[in-house]
């Protein structure tokens, strides 16, 4: 999603993708690729 749309902001991408808040996106997020949404997105 972050890939199709990189100027969408992070909670939109968080709802998108159906977690409830976007705390529980981030945490999600990093214990899967070891890195914030906004380092993924600035090394992408």
């Amino acid at each position: 999603l972050m890939r199709e749309h990189p100027d969408m902001l992070m909670d939109e991408v968080a709802d998108e993708s159906g977690f409830s808040s976007r705390t529980t996106f981030f945490r999600s997020f990093k214990a899967l690729t070891g890195m914030t949404p906004q380092e993924w997105k600035n090394n992408a």
